[in-house]
């Protein structure tokens, strides 16, 4: 039995555990020997434990802070004259104003990037990233089948839907924001990438973006995109190398290029390219660009107000001039051994012999 996913692309689900079949039975998808059992919650088949409600109260903790202070400056402006209904509205205009600030101050990409408009020559870790997805994408066959393994915000959507309709996307949760608070529209499959529930060789490609350092068993991941796609099928894989933690503390390693090739011998794939993402100019311009939300980190209030003020000064050199030039240190650095990352192409050989 195939049930219709997402995409456009009717596929039969299996267990990510036995890969054994699974048929739909009432709001539940079930083994034939009636051992496994998956809930279906408002169309979506889910092949993950359901969140521990002490969760859910620790994610809102900075909403209910965030709450208390705004309540602290309504007290205060009403204390000076204002009307309710006016401190309230200054203080979510004031609030607004604060929470882009600081985004800013923590990723300056927040003003270069949206959804319309994914890289920007200001952002060597974006601009170097999209054209090489833009490039290897251009290589995927009309009507191929497509996976997103670790799908999050689908960025490379648009980009594989021109090529092809038949794009399905993968990931740890299907709500509109996961744990880390990245927001992202619904998946397909609601699995861990190293226990998809799809059948084996089910797609000509897959992609797998800024993943593997999420993951506590590279390695698993890729056997699992090796076990679906089809024989000759290819996986176009990006990865940091050079880059701070984030999204704590699902971060727990960085890949070198040799370590990404080792990875072609214990997954069984054949690692046909491998490129850096940029030289020793784009770090430097990366963490120059990093440098001042990096200092605020932690500070106490009276070191911090003082210290954003001067940031922001000088906020259009870090931004933009220095990253500029920096940036131009790329063409000198023939080795690149100091790099924002790597882009890989890895194929699964039509038969061992190949390997």
């Amino acid at each position: 039995m195939t049930l219709q996913i997402n995409s456009d692309l009717s596929i039969e689900y299996v267990s990510p555990i036995t890969y054994r079949l699974l048929v739909k039975n009432g709001d539940y998808l079930e083994s034939d020997t009636g051992e496994e059992r998956y809930p279906i919650v408002d169309g979506q088949p889910s092949f993950i434990a359901e969140s521990h409600p002490d969760e859910a109260d620790e994610s809102s903790a900075p909403i209910k802070k965030l709450s208390s202070r705004r309540r602290f400056v309504i007290a205060i402006l009403r204390r000076f004259g204002f009307e309710e209904t006016k401190a309230e509205k200054l203080t979510r205009l004031l609030g607004r104003a604060i929470i882009k600030a600081d985004r800013y101050l923590k990723n300056p990409d927040y003003i270069f990037l949206s959804k319309n408009r994914p890289a920007s020559y200001f952002s060597p870790m974006h601009w170097h990233r999209h054209s090489f997805m833009k490039k290897a994408l251009k290589d995927i066959p009309k009507n191929a089948t497509v996976i997103d393994v670790g799908a999050g915000t689908k960025p490379y959507r648009q980009l594989i839907n021109s090529r092809t309709p038949y794009y399905c996307a993968q990931d740890l949760h299907a709500s509109a924001q996961n744990k880390v608070g990245v927001e992202q529209e619904a998946v397909d499959f609601v699995s861990s990438a190293e226990h998809m529930p799809i059948p084996s060789g089910s797609f000509d490609y897959a992609i797998c973006t800024e993943l593997l350092e999420h993951v506590t068993s590279p390695t698993g991941v890729m056997k699992e995109i090796s076990r679906i796609l089809k024989p000759g099928g290819k996986v176009i894989v990006t990865v940091p190398m050079i880059i701070g933690e984030h999204q704590q503390p699902w971060h727990f390693q960085n890949l070198t290029r040799y370590g990404l090739a080792q990875l072609s011998h214990e997954s069984g794939l054949s690692l046909d390219t491998i490129s850096p993402r940029g030289g020793y100019g784009s770090v430097m311009a990366a963490l120059i660009r990093f440098m001042p939300g990096n200092l605020l980190r932690g500070q106490r209030i009276f070191v911090r107000v003082p210290l954003s003020l001067f940031v922001y000064l000088i906020s259009p050199l870090t931004s933009i001039l220095f990253p500029l030039l920096f940036i131009q240190f790329d063409l000198l650095d023939k080795d690149k051994a100091y790099t924002l990352g790597y882009h890989c192409v890895y194929s699964r050989p039509v038969n061992e012999d190949e390997r």
